[in-house]
């Protein structure tokens, strides 16, 4: 976690240097100090609020677990938000006050460095999760077969067909199924689920609760139990001998 945010506010600076640089927003004539410290000051503001609109994003229902979807979302609400903050710095710093006529001239810019932002942090994170995902591949050995039909999915009832199935959870003698069009009760075993979830990707990640590797959406903490937090808020205790196996594995 230190590592990450030590990367995230490195990329900041870098963007708060290249702004200052190219005298971004109308700066070019204000001198070099306070013109970097100002737009270190933009990037560093912007990234806290980048993080705190995904944060709010990820309790979307469904959101999470399309990828390219809520990068689309990701790009449309960090847009304004960063141009508010940009404009509102930049205005008190710089141009001696926000002007209302002056925000529209910092959405373009604003997009576009979102959308750089959004691409580059993609790219860096994913090759250095890259090594981690090849070693977990190596410790499981050859891959699997191609997969077969998961039979679970047959007993879903007619109102969740062709919905994602996140989490199968024991209730008694029942499961309930947590999915992307709601939840159900079906009588069944939770070991007898997990038996005809065979290929599917997820894991028995407590005794009673299965879940879906792609629907993991974050995790919490709840004293010394680690939840896996799901799309539709829902969040699964993971038992503590699963812990590390499955952050090897690159759930989180």
């Amino acid at each position: 976690m230190l590592r990450f945010w030590l990367k995230a506010l490195a990329f900041a600076a870098s963007v708060g240097v290249f702004l200052a640089f190219v005298g971004a927003f109308g700066s070019a004539a204000a001198p070099p100090l306070p013109r970097y410290a100002v737009f270190l000051a933009v990037s560093i503001a912007t990234m806290a609020t980048a993080f705190g609109v995904l944060a709010l994003l990820r309790r979307i229902p469904g959101l999470a677990a399309r990828r390219w979807l809520s990068q689309v979302a990701a790009v449309a609400a960090l847009t304004p938000a960063t141009a508010l903050v940009a404009w509102t710095i930049v205005g008190f710093a710089v141009l001696g006050g926000p002007k209302p006529a002056a925000f529209p001239d910092f959405l373009l810019p604003s997009f576009g460095m979102t959308l750089a932002m959004s691409a580059l942090s993609q790219l860096v994170f994913r090759r250095a999760r890259a090594p981690r995902d090849a070693a977990a591949a190596a410790a499981t050995g050859p891959a699997p077969a191609p997969a077969q039909p998961v039979r679970f999915l047959e007993r879903l009832p007619a109102g969740l067909k062709g919905a994602e199935l996140w989490a199968v959870q024991a209730e008694d003698h029942y499961v309930r199924l947590h999915t992307s069009k709601g939840s159900a009760l079906i009588l069944l075993r939770l070991a007898d689920a997990a038996a005809e979830l065979d290929g599917m990707e997820g894991a028995r990640v407590h005794r009673s609760w299965w879940v879906a590797r792609l629907a993991v959406a974050g995790t919490a903490r709840r004293g010394a139990q680690t939840m896996l937090k799901l799309p539709n808020g829902v969040e699964a205790p993971v038992s503590r001998s699963q812990v590390a196996q499955l952050r090897r594995a690159g759930w989180w």
